[in-house]
């Protein structure tokens, strides 16, 4: 991110009376993107001549201009010898820069090198050993005081603008260093902080040209898909943070990602342009998965304006509508608007080039069944519509005939409605990918056959929907083609789950499935097997939640070899029957919530949880857990909710090196001690490896009791 004080903070540091005294050799060389090999160390040694403290005999720049970059990395190893040095480094872009830059460095004791950048890739590569230092935003409370300071310098702010705009002057530079100085240049005069403080939301946009050559430097460079992908958070409101995996659906609805290639699905080369983003810090994730890639994620309110201006001029995206004007309509592919939704289609001019469709409105999105026709009417190409905040167009009724809506284009859509049928016509829609119906019904039963919606990849609902076996073709009397896209099915009824049905998507990857689940596990009396084995078919599926609103099971059957994160719910199982979930060499996250297992003891056999890193307990009468850091050797989060009856965490559980949170919500004084116990433990394992040169993980524990903000 630029702004956030990198060169600033590494200035600090070279220009120090200290590190000057101490270091024998010290010099500054600015990289940036365009810099030559040759250009860069010609800078290193005019700078290493002019500020080391004694040179070689016969050492100067005369004719280095000449020299070849092979010669003057010879003259720069000549210098620095054996003696200690300190180099500063500034702005390395690409990690073929660092790998032809540490050439130049012998391994001299007590010698550094500092690096700045904006790529997290180059940053790792730079120290393999330690995280990056990553330079945080500042608070409201840092960005007000550094705000004052910059205006009125060691003078206090007068009280009217403390009172009246200061605070909210500080907040609107979202904790960007760079942001809080350019406001200070403005506010010299008291009309100026009226002007900037009744302008507060406009500020990005009216003082972006004072950065925009910043932003640039990162922008320009980027391929074309990953320039679109990147602009696209300028569709979305200010400050908005959207999960990474609803954005990466939206990206390929919207076409931004190409064909899949190199055995990557689109979704998994989407996730790779997605990190690319964060990793050069255009985009923010807010939060990661344990895996490090982002779960949620936004855009700093700087690039958010650079993005909203960039889209607007390269006419991609036409925002805050509410009258629509003809002109605007003719050219653009992407509409915001800001008004219901149901006036804004009646009143709506025919606009055939628009594929996308973003509303933003306070209210809810309900749309009269005679109102939808008007959708194919205003835009028949249309491949998304999405809503926020509400994220669901709300249907009272479904039309009788979803047919003649003819939105064949149609990619991505959420609805929300009070009814517990999707017509049979719903597989008419034969482009779309991504189908999501939230019901206030118990049941969603799903007329259509999905099995011939070809290009579905995820289907979502919050009820379990009941789906039709797959069914021939009336022409062919054969079943459907299988369906390779389809990756999402979240929930179904266990009933659902037949071998026929399961076939049809062989390359499921996630999969909630929701009901009476003893019907899941009970032997049929004729095949003499179960439901729950036909997903054994299943050899790319990686989650898998099962939620039970049946009675008790008795077993666990054998489960899919590669599920990695799994939710058991309301399952009510005897302890000992986690023993199954142990075989699964690449588990990574476990749930167990509102009583998957009940009993007094869990004691897991020896080889125990070996790949486990995420573990959750909630509502449970365990009192007794018999476990150590063997049975989890890699656990990195333990989290305990409503465990009421539990005596304790073990204490084994402070020597998991892995282990880096804790959180303890409603539990009893015996668990939250031994929690403390082991906090002490790993607080000292802490100083006592950084006092070593180590860069140990901290250990972040939490406990929340009735009594708790």
């Amino acid at each position: 991110m630029p702004g956030l004080g990198k060169t600033t903070l590494a200035n600090k540091v070279f220009k120090d009376a200290k590190v000057k005294d101490y270091f024998f050799n010290c010099a500054w060389v600015y990289v940036s993107k365009v810099c030559t090999r040759k250009n860069i160390f010609l800078q290193l040694f005019t700078e290493l001549i002019k500020n080391s403290k004694s040179l070689p005999d016969n050492m100067n720049n005369q004719d280095s201009g000449r020299m070849s970059d092979k010669d003057i990395l010879e003259k720069i190893k000549g210098i620095l010898g054996s003696n200690n040095y300190f180099i500063v480094i500034d702005d390395v872009w690409t990690k073929e820069q660092w790998n032809e830059l540490k050439t130049a460095f012998p391994k001299n004791k007590g010698s550094r090198v500092l690096v700045s950048t904006r790529d997290n890739v180059v940053a790792r590569l730079a120290d393999s050993k330690r995280n990056p230092h990553t330079l945080k935003f500042l608070t409201e409370d840092e960005s007000w005081e550094l705000l004052q300071k910059q205006v009125y310098g060691e003078e206090s702010c007068p009280d009217k603008f403390k009172e009246l705009h200061g605070r909210s002057i500080a907040k609107n530079s979202d904790g960007l260093p760079l942001a809080i100085l350019t406001m200070a240049d403005k506010l010299k005069t008291s009309a100026a902080w009226d002007q900037v403080a009744e302008a507060k939301t406009d500020f990005f946009k009216t003082e972006l040209n004072s950065h925009e050559d910043l932003i640039r430097v990162s922008y320009n460079p980027l391929p074309y898909d990953l320039k679109s992908c990147f602009l696209y958070f300028g569709a979305f409101p200010k400050g908005y943070e959207i999960s990474s995996e609803k954005l990466i659906r939206l990206w390929i609805a919207e076409g931004f990602i190409g064909e899949e290639a190199g055995g990557l699905t689109l979704e998994e080369t989407a996730q790779e342009k997605l990190s690319i983003l964060v990793n050069k810090n255009l985009v923010m994730a807010t939060q990661t998965k344990l895996n490090g890639q982002p779960k949620t994620c936004r855009v700093h309110n700087m690039l958010h304006e650079f993005c909203k201006n960039e889209i607007k001029d390269e006419n991609i995206f036409e925002e805050n509508i509410n009258q629509i004007q003809t002109k605007q309509l003719e050219s653009c592919r992407r509409l915001g608007v800001q008004c219901d939704v149901a006036e804004f289609f009646s009143t709506c001019q025919a606009a055939e080039k628009v594929r996308s469709l973003l509303c933003f409105y306070s209210d809810k999105y309900e749309l009269p069944e005679d109102k939808v026709p008007l959708i194919r009417k205003a835009f028949p190409l249309l491949r998304v519509l999405h809503t926020i905040p509400g994220e669901y167009i709300i249907l009272t009724r479904f039309p009788k005939n979803v047919a003649k809506f003819q939105l064949f284009h149609l990619r991505y859509i959420a609805i929300s409605t009070t009814l517990n049928i999707l017509p049979q016509a719903i597989d008419s829609l034969w482009n779309m990918q991504t189908l999501i119906v939230w019901t206030t019904q118990s049941t969603l039963y799903i007329k259509g056959d999905i099995w011939q919606m070809t290009q579905l990849r995820h289907l979502q609902s919050n009820s379990p929907a009941q789906l039709l076996p797959p069914s021939p073709s009336k022409k062919t009397k054969k079943l459907p083609s299988v369906n390779r896209n389809l990756q999402t099915l979240s929930r179904i009824s266990p009933e659902s789950c037949t071998a026929a049905a399961l076939a049809n998507a062989p390359n499921l990857n996630k999969l909630a499935i929701q009901g009476n689940l003893v019907k899941l596990f009970e032997t049929n009396k004729d095949t003499g097997s179960s439901l729950f084995k036909n997903l054994g078919e299943l050899k790319k599926l990686e989650k898998l939640k099962l939620l039970n609103h049946g009675g008790k099971l008795q077993c666990l059957s054998e489960f899919p070899g590669k599920i990695r994160k799994l939710t058991l719910s309301n399952t009510q199982l005897e302890w000992s029957e986690l023993s199954v979930l142990e075989s699964l060499d690449q588990l990574e996250i476990l749930k167990l919530i509102e009583n998957a297992f009940k009993g007094h003891e869990w004691a897991p056999s020896r080889d125990g949880f070996s790949r486990l890193q995420f573990l959750r307990i909630d509502e449970t009468d365990l009192e007794s857990l018999k476990a150590s850091n063997l049975h989890f050797p890699l656990l990195k989060t333990l989290i305990l909710r409503q465990c009421l009856m539990l005596v304790e965490v073990p204490p084994s559980f402070a020597d998991i090196d892995s282990l880096q949170e804790m959180e303890l919500n409603h539990t009893n004084s015996g668990a939250e001690q031994s929690a403390q116990s082991i906090f002490q433990i790993k607080q000292k394992k802490e100083k006592e490896l950084k006092e070593k040169g180590g860069s140990p993980q901290r250990f972040n524990l939490r406990i929340i009791t009735e009594s708790s903000n």
